[in-house]
């Protein structure tokens, strides 16, 4: 996704942008709290939803920031 977006972004849209930023992490959150999944035995909804959480204010942090 990250080679399909970042050729793209200087003609898209802020809207558009925004849009696909959101997207893009929504899929990170997924696919890392997949592979902790995997790894651990016995991880709860709880440690899912914390590497969601944490990635996602990360993401904020970044996005509003403009840093990384």
């Amino acid at each position: 996704m990250v080679f399909v977006i970042w050729p793209a972004s200087t003609g898209l849209l802020p809207a558009t942008a925004q849009m696909l930023f959101w997207v893009f992490s929504a899929l990170m959150g997924i696919s890392l709290s997949s592979i902790s999944w995997m790894y651990t035995q016995h991880l709860d909804r709880a440690g899912v939803l914390y590497h969601a959480a944490t990635f996602g204010a990360l993401s904020l942090y970044g996005y509003t920031t403009r840093r990384d």
